[in-house]
């Protein structure tokens, strides 16, 4: 159905480290991306950022878990814009589907 969503949830799992909290992020009002990358990314926390890093905790897959911005290690990136401050890519397919990793 969406090949490069499958394609970024392969490169985020072979990047990330496997007990890094994930914010998954899409394009506005789109679930698809986002709640795939996450079912994808288990067993890792993993939650879906529905306009990017903003102040508040966010829902993990179907509203179960919550990680809120300051927990957040990483964030996987489909069509969402640029990179938030605070993150720096460190793998990408293209400019519109980038895995990102909190600078610390």
């Amino acid at each position: 159905m969406a090949p490069d969503v499958g394609a970024l949830a392969a490169l985020a799992r072979a990047t990330l480290r496997p007990g890094e909290r994930v914010g998954a992020v899409g394009v506005p009002k789109g679930w698809f991306a986002p709640q795939t990358l996450c079912f994808n990314l288990a067993p890792r926390p993993c939650a879906i950022l529905s306009s990017g890093v903003s102040e508040g905790a966010h829902a993990g897959i179907s509203g179960v878990g919550r990680l809120r911005d300051d927990e957040l290690d990483a964030l996987v990136l489909y069509r969402a814009g640029p990179v938030p401050d605070g993150f720096t890519p460190i793998a990408a397919l293209g400019q519109s589907a980038v895995v990102a990793r909190r600078r610390r």
